[in-house]
């Protein structure tokens, strides 16, 4: 009431020294009068200036801890700015009475200072640089309390200010912190511990002796640590371990795994997902969790799998940032937890509105690294990040369009091409602040999705400003960066020759950082691509894969020879490179016998148009090898199903066409009976030109018959239309080495004269010349005009 406000007032003007003031700024009420304030603030102007050092961190750390001195959450001022707020409110006449005379505060005393001001979030940049000057020579006689709270205050002020907090004057001063801490490192509490590392950590000071010692301190006394402190810590190391990209100090994780796996039901929310992105981020997505047979590691399976069961029922009490920090843990770990995303599927649908552009491209990012196909959420996050795409980072553009491209295969909304315009135009202005995997993951989701043709103007706009743009920081672009910088645009179909140029000298820089997925896409964007073939760049990635090719997989085995094949790469590296590929398919897993069973087990493993794709590329390439043919149709006849579309049994009896092995004759009696077997609308007339080329081994091994023929030439006449000069050629050529009855032929020569006529200037003359002695045998004269233009 009235009465009380006045005899408090008057107990204010009557205090006669700090003590008993901050004795009375305890019991005064958060919502005191103004009156009380006015009170305090003159007394503490009176008393300010002969206070003594310790009485003033210690009053301001009990107006720290109260409400009377809220309102001075407004800057101090430089003394040598003129302003009205000079003086305006209880802490800052303290400090500016305190400024004058730093030197004769001792390093404990700055300290409360400054983490009172810190805590309030009161205070300039030059006030905290003029105390740093003044504390540094002074930290060594800081007990290990004061280091953790110096530490601790430095880092919430670099937070405060940001980048331009960034004085010369910090590094040194966590290098001196760490330097004094080291040596008393046993005489920290747990939660000093936690404290240190973790300001260390966010202000990017890592250092390795510290952050041993620290470990080595912090694992016997682990079971005192609070909570807060387990996440805190893991959190500090987590940051070590990723910029050295190597998962150091394990002990520590396991006893942090250890000590927080009992007691994870008293973890609130925002600690829970701090302590599993910690995990998430030491690891650097390295540990497939649920995948991976090390035994060391046991402990983190059981770690997520109880956040999860403690997260679940707790859900509702997660901000946005921390259902998305919790996702993203998971999925970076490659742990698909179906309760708990189907528990943040529920949560965040309905609070969608509420998620900042960060948040809802992290939570969307998790879903779709794990494959995790939930349409309301997708559908959800792509209305709600429509209106707000201009707030989006490049990082967050990113990450999220990379998220919806793995999923539009699953589940196709009408919102999703809607979704890609904008991040396209949201992108466009802002490009220049893209680093170089997030323009490299840009373009690569467009290409994944599908959503990019020339009736989306904005999106070939796109991908030309993305070239652009990528041309001047090439040299900055990582191995993997680069190989699916242009797949993307090879994906797209959008072709950027100056690009391609600039990637393929830029790879040859650092073609010895490439592994072999990398090689392999490399080679095949440039096979794909409208760009020149530069057959220097094919040199040097046949040199570079030959010496590592014991680690290609399958599918990265067939796509680098295939781009060999299409650019019809050649030379002694190319060669060499396709006898080193076959002599490691027929060897491997073999040290002391190759015979073809066991090969044939290996390559029964492969999918079969991994082994059509090898070995057509090894027939257009001219690089024949019986055996690798031979074991490839092994692997193939072995099958119960085929699983071979038109395209792949055409190229597979191309191949079988071209040359005999023991398998021939199985292998082309099947796939031509189960070609016969397939839509006729599925097969184009390239399918039906590479059966006629082989059409003649299959006579040779006697699996041919008349049906054959008939079938072969209804469909070659029923899609004639739709002949390109090598269909004409082959079509042709191939059924004139076959017995076809004589009504049959003439008939086809009929029907493809005009075509014949049509074509026959883009054919070599030999082929022009045996197709000709064919219509002349049959007394078709092909005109005169149609003989002169083949013979030029």
């Amino acid at each position: 009431n009235k009465r009380d406000l006045n005899r408090l007032v008057k107990q204010i003007e009557a205090c006669p020294n700090a003590y008993e003031l901050s004795q009375i700024i305890r019991k005064l009420d958060p919502f005191s009068s103004n009156a009380t304030s006015r009170a305090l603030l003159q007394k503490v102007q009176r008393l300010a200036p002969k206070m003594p050092p310790r009485k003033v961190s210690g009053l301001l750390h009990c107006l720290s801890n109260v409400h009377i001195g809220r309102h001075s959450s407004v800057p101090l001022c430089d003394a040598k700015e003129e302003s009205s707020t000079h003086h305006a409110t209880i802490m800052s006449v303290l400090v500016e009475a305190s400024r004058t005379r730093w030197d004769t505060f001792e390093a404990r005393d700055i300290t409360i200072l400054l983490h009172s001001l810190a805590k309030r979030g009161v205070g300039t940049e030059s006030l905290f640089q003029e105390a740093a000057a003044t504390i540094l020579p002074k930290i060594h006689t800081l007990d290990a309390q004061g280091l953790a709270t110096l530490a601790n205050t430095f880092s919430k002020i670099s937070g405060l200010y940001g980048p331009s907090s960034s004085s010369s004057l910090y590094p040194v001063l966590f290098q001196t912190v760490g330097n004094a801490a080291i040596p008393i490192i046993d005489t920290f509490t747990s939660q000093g511990l936690a404290n240190l590392v973790n300001a260390s950590a966010k202000v990017g000071h890592l250092d390795p002796v510290l952050f041993d010692r620290v470990a080595t301190a912090s694992i016997p006394m682990i079971q005192s640590f609070t909570t807060q402190g387990l996440a805190n810590l893991v959190n500090a190391f987590s940051k070590l371990n990723n910029s050295d990209n190597n998962f150091s100090h394990p002990a520590l994780f396991e006893a942090v795994a250890t000590a927080s796996i009992p007691i994870i039901r008293s973890f609130k929310a925002q600690e829970l997902a701090a302590l599993v992105n910690a995990f998430a981020k030491a690891s650097d997505g390295r540990r497939r969790i649920y995948h991976d047979d090390d035994d060391d590691d046991c402990y983190i399976p059981l770690l997520f799998d109880e956040v999860a069961m403690a997260s679940i029922p707790r859900m509702e009490s997660f901000t946005p940032q921390g259902v998305a920090l919790l996702v993203n843990a998971f999925a970076k770990m490659d742990c698909y937890h179906a309760d708990l995303f189907q528990a943040v599927v529920t949560t965040a649908i309905p609070r969608m509105g509420t998620f900042s552009a960060q948040e809802l491209a992290i939570l969307i990012h998790a879903f779709g690294k794990v494959r995790c196909d939930r349409p309301p959420l997708f559908d959800s996050v792509a209305t709600y990040a429509i209106p707000i795409m201009d707030t989006f980072k490049a990082q967050e553009l990113s990450s999220m369009v990379n998220a919806f491209a793995n999923m539009d295969g699953h589940h196709y909304h009408h919102q999703y091409p809607t979704l890609f315009e904008h991040v396209a135009m949201a992108a466009i202005p802002i490009l220049a602040t893209f680093q170089s995997q997030e323009l490299a993951n840009l373009v690569n989701a467009f290409a994944k999705s599908g959503h990019v043709s020339q009736e989306h103007g904005g999106l070939v706009l796109l991908f030309e400003k993305v070239g652009t743009a990528s041309i001047p920081i090439i040299d900055t672009f990582q191995s993997q960066e680069l190989a699916s910088l242009v797949n993307a645009f090879a994906k797209a179909g959008h072709s950027h020759a100056e690009l391609f140029s600039k990637v393929a000298t830029a790879a040859i820089t650092i073609i010895h950082k490439f592994n072999a997925q990398e090689l392999a896409n490399l080679v095949n964007a440039f096979a794909k691509g409208d760009a020149c073939s530069h057959p220097e760049l094919f040199d040097v990635v046949a040199a570079t894969a030959i010496p590592i090719i014991h680690t290609f997989k399958d599918q990265e085995l067939a796509n680098l020879v295939s781009a060999f094949a299409k650019v019809r790469a050649s030379g002694k590296q190319v060669e060499a490179l396709f006898s080193c590929v076959a002599s490691e398919i027929l060897s491997h897993n073999h040290k002391s016998s190759s015979s073809s069973s066991t090969v044939s087990s290996y390559l029964s493993k492969w999918p079969p148009h991994h082994l059509v794709e090898v070995a057509y590329a090894f027939m257009k390439a001219k690089q024949i090898d019986l055996q690798l043919l031979d074991a490839i149709g092994i692997a193939i006849v072995s099958r119960s199903e085929l699983e071979l579309d038109a395209h792949g049994m055409g190229n597979l009896v191309s191949c079988f066409g071209a040359h005999e092995t023991g398998c021939s004759a199985t292998l082309l009696k099947r796939i031509l009976k189960e070609i016969q077997e397939l839509d006729p609308d599925s097969i184009e007339l390239q399918n039906v030109a590479d059966i006629c080329n082989a059409l003649w081994m299959a006579q040779r091994v006697q699996v041919a018959s008349l049906e054959l023929f008939e079938w072969v030439v209804d469909l070659a006449i029923a899609k004639a239309s739709e002949s390109r000069p090598q269909d004409v050629r082959s079509i042709l050529l191939g059924l004139s080495y076959v017995d076809l009855p004589i009504e049959l032929q003439r008939h086809l020569l009929h029907v493809y004269k005009p075509y014949f006529e049509q074509h026959s200037q883009h054919m070599a003359h030999s082929h022009c010349f045996k197709i000709q002695n064919m219509y002349n045998t049959k007394s078709m004269k092909i005109p005169n005009q149609i003989i002169s233009l083949y013979k030029k």
